[in-house]
């Protein structure tokens, strides 16, 4: 390389303007660099993720998942029901809340599936639930 072009090359570098625009360029080249990487590691992250549980196209539907299982209870609790005395009434039953409330105040319940009559007689005899009643795709 001549000298006169090393030179012009070190009087470009000195202009703080270019110095700013090679590392934009420098930043750009690595981000656009490093974006397929990121795609292939979230692509196998997603993969690698279970299911949470049925999702909401799929609620109340018989599936291959839940075949044979009744285990879903539709509730609505009375309007003096506190959150502490839901809680505990949850805790005694084995029971949890999977989904609400709906637009009529109404909750989804799981419970054990070989306890599931038992559990929503005890639901409606209790003070804190106005009616409790098995998914009607298990009745």
């Amino acid at each position: 390389m001549s000298r006169r072009f090393i030179e012009h090359c070190a009087a470009l570098f000195e202009k703080r303007s270019l110095l700013v625009l090679f590392t934009l360029m420098l930043l750009s080249g690595l981000t656009l660099g490093l974006v397929p990487v990121a795609y292939v590691y979230l692509v196998k992250r997603v993969q690698q993720l279970e299911p949470i549980g049925p999702s909401l196209a799929s609620r109340g539907v018989a599936t291959s998942a839940n075949a044979g299982r009744c285990n879903q209870v539709l509730i609505r609790f009375s309007s003096t029901a506190s959150i502490g005395s839901i809680g505990r009434l949850m805790d005694r039953l084995d029971a949890s809340i999977a989904f609400g409330p709906d637009q009529d105040g109404a909750f989804e319940l799981t419970v054990p599936s070989a306890q599931a009559i038992a559990i929503v007689s005890n639901l409606n005899a209790s003070d804190l639930v106005v009616a409790a009643s098995l998914r009607p795709s298990c009745r």
